[in-house]
């Protein structure tokens, strides 16, 4: 029945297709032949559309906020070149494919100077500014310091929402001191695609500057994070090479998290009704 029902309809289509093009004066090939030319257009317009809109980490949604920060007893990387003061770590797995301005990482690879990239090896640049110099970065007190224990990392959870977690505990603000040190992690969520870094403890006794975000495809896609006198109340940089300061009075607080949300995708297109001959 629906296929006869069906073969009706396409007929209907067909006659009142000719129809039109007999009335208008044009050949049935013309009709077809533009929409065979635009109908791929369109595709490409929307696509282009979504990918644009996806590729900005200056356009994810930012949260400052608190929760409990819990130790994971995980897998240690193994440093690949370098030293504990600047080195950095293999390509490592990330146990699932992580979107990140759209494209999709599987691997990231963490640095002794306070930041991982993802799908890059890392490197053994003292920068204080990373988010500046490197793409697909993620900083969370970037600058020249020094780790104590190389950082590890665990795979929890189950898909479609297996979450990665990267260690660094302790983490030297710089290098060559011991008085000024935190715990903190980078969190890596499947499917939502969000960012967090999540600080434990620290102890504090000097004052330095530290590049706390994200860097996109490119350094001129960026989201940085800045206020030289509140971690709890910082503020989106307007460019890539601003800094937060930690000193004595002010420090990321135990339990702090920032977090970093891709937007939400764009509406989809207004729906069009179809020209006379294609109406039912």
């Amino acid at each position: 029945m629906f296929a006869t029902n069906q073969h009706k309809y396409n007929n209907t289509l067909l006659v009142r297709l000719i129809l039109y093009c007999d009335i208008k004066g044009i050949s049935l090939w013309q009709v077809v032949k533009v929409r065979l030319l635009i109908i791929p257009i369109v595709l490409l317009l929307l696509t282009t559309q979504v990918n644009i809109f996806s590729q900005n980490v200056s356009t994810y949604i930012f949260t400052q906020t608190t929760g409990p920060y819990s130790s994971i007893s995980g897998t240690s990387l193994t440093l690949e070149s370098g030293s504990a003061d600047d080195g950095y770590y293999p390509l490592t797995n990330i146990g699932f494919t992580f979107n990140f301005h759209g494209s999709d990482f599987t691997q990231f690879s963490a640095a002794t100077n306070g930041r991982i990239r993802l799908g890059a090896i890392g490197e053994t640049s003292t920068t204080n500014t990373p988010l500046s110099s490197y793409a697909n970065c993620i900083a969370f007190g970037g600058g020249d310091g020094k780790i104590v224990s190389s950082p590890i990392y665990l795979l929890s959870g189950s898909a479609p929402y297996r979450v990665l977690t990267i260690q660094y505990g302790p983490y030297y603000v710089y290098y060559s001191g011991t008085g000024d040190y935190v715990n903190v992690q980078i969190k890596l969520y499947e499917t939502t695609n969000v960012i967090e870094i999540i600080y434990g403890t620290s102890v504090r006794s000097s004052t330095y500057t530290r590049q706390v975000g994200i860097s996109g495809a490119t350094t001129s896609d960026f989201s940085v994070r800045t206020n030289s006198t509140s971690w709890v109340s910082s503020t989106a940089a307007g460019n890539n090479t601003t800094t937060m300061t930690w000193s004595t009075l002010y420090y990321p607080s135990n339990g702090l998290l920032y977090r970093w949300t891709p937007p939400p995708p764009p509406p989809p297109p207004p729906h069009t009704s179809p020209p006379p001959f294609f109406s039912s």
